[in-house]
């Protein structure tokens, strides 16, 4: 399942590179860095969201600089990012639905986690338990539908 998902991350990330236009959708969707599995792709969206807000152009070479010089990543040259994500995007009509599968899979891994945390806590009684649980489905109710 995992690789399935970071298959989609670059998909994700390789749309957004190849159409910048659809970055706006897929921020309604992916809400943070956070959505993604792997450090290099957080970086990569992070890098992306901050050339959009500054207003500056999202390309191969405006993220390539930057992860270089924000990120320290070391000279990450624009044929790598092809190589790493838009050799994965056939079209960007399907990442939009990507995008979803990627933040769907970072929400039930939230809630796998949180439920684990829940259970293994010994000094919780039912109540506390149950009122800890509600809590964490509102606040993933709060990551989901655009």
């Amino acid at each position: 399942m995992t690789e399935q998902i970071q298959e989609r991350e670059r998909c994700v990330l390789g749309g957004i590179l190849h159409s910048p236009e659809i970055l706006d959708d897929v921020a309604l969707i992916i809400r943070g860095p956070e959505y993604f599995t792997s450090s290099y792709t957080r970086k990569v969206w992070q890098a992306i969201v901050e050339l959009s807000i500054e207003e500056q152009p999202v390309d191969m070479v405006s993220v390539s600089d930057l992860l270089f010089r924000k990120y320290n990543m070391g000279r990450v040259n624009e044929v790598q990012l092809v190589e790493d994500f838009r050799e994965w995007v056939a079209s960007t009509a399907n990442i939009p639905a990507h995008a979803k599968q990627v933040a769907d899979a970072y929400r039930l891994n939230k809630l796998q986690n949180g439920l684990k945390s829940i259970a293994s806590t010994e000094q919780m009684d039912a109540d506390e338990a149950i009122e800890a649980t509600e809590s964490l489905l509102v606040s993933l109710e709060g990551s989901t539908e655009m």
